[in-house]
């Protein structure tokens, strides 16, 4: 599991940073689209009922999801902020149970719901990925992040598989410890101070340590809301497109909560 684990982080992590790093803004674009189009695959795969999602209604939340980035890209008005995408994916939600409600869905109601969370849970994801992209510096801000986070969960589990003892959050992660938790934070602080210093000289280096913290915070939050969703409904992992690792989503769980509020936060201290 470890080996595997390693393996498929020496392969495809070069490959993730040097799209972000040598790509164009369409390369990135491209990159972010298609994480979501997994993300929202493996979530209706976690929900029960996925037969009744497989087929014809599996493509519409998918084309869905497309046509607000799509339109962003495009500078169509309603999409360049995020209040038309939730407007949109809600619109769509609601006709698409209604068309199905008759036909082949159980629970038309739990459906919509989670139709909703999907769609506006990648959807914000994307939508600030795209934002945060397009600012100034955006390119060393993004990967500021993905830096973050990264660190944080790679040390995170060695730290808990070295030291763990005290379980954190047992009925939600068994595996999850508090040092686990502790080791990730301080590893996420260092990472970002050290990357801040020479690649984002407008931050300083009490701001690092700040927007850090904050960051492993929220996405130890995201890694748990996962696993949370995950035991509710009975699964292990996401799925197994990553040896080692689980699914795309057991890999960014952390980076989809991170990312919007990172973005939140770069737009609350540009406006003062």
């Amino acid at each position: 599991m470890l080996k595997q684990r390693v393996l498929t982080a020496l392969i495809l992590s070069p490959l993730f940073f040097s799209l972000i790093l040598y790509g164009d803004p369409i390369v990135f674009a491209s990159l972010i689209i298609i994480l979501g189009i997994l993300f929202l695959r493996e979530l209706f795969d976690i929900f029960p009922d996925a037969s009744r999602v497989n087929g014809s209604i599996s493509i519409a939340p998918i084309m869905t999801y497309l046509i607000p980035p799509l339109g962003y890209l495009l500078h169509i008005r309603p999409f360049l902020s995020y209040s038309g995408w939730s407007c949109f994916y809600l619109a769509c939600s609601t006709g698409y149970i209604i068309v199905h409600m008759y036909k082949d869905l159980k629970n038309p109601f739990f459906f919509l719901l989670v139709m909703i969370f999907s769609l506006n849970y990648i959807g914000i994801f994307t939508f600030s990925a795209l934002c945060l992209y397009s600012m100034d510096s955006g390119l060393w801000l993004t990967l500021f992040l993905f830096i973050v986070v990264f660190t944080g969960d790679i040390f995170a589990y060695f730290s808990g598989m070295l030291f763990g003892k005290a379980r954190f959050f047992p009925h939600i992660s068994p595996k999850k410890t508090w040092e686990g938790a502790f080791g990730g934070l301080i590893s996420s602080i260092i990472a970002g101070v050290i990357f801040a210093h020479y690649y984002i000289q407008a931050m300083s280096s009490a701001y690092a340590v700040f927007v850090s913290f904050i960051l492993a915070i929220i996405a130890q939050s995201g890694d748990l809301l996962e696993s949370m969703i995950k035991r509710e409904f009975k699964k292990k992992d996401s799925g197994s497109l990553l040896p080692g690792h689980g699914g795309f989503l057991d890999r960014f769980d952390g980076v989809i909560l991170a990312l919007p509020c990172f973005y939140m936060i770069t737009q609350i201290l540009i406006s003062r």
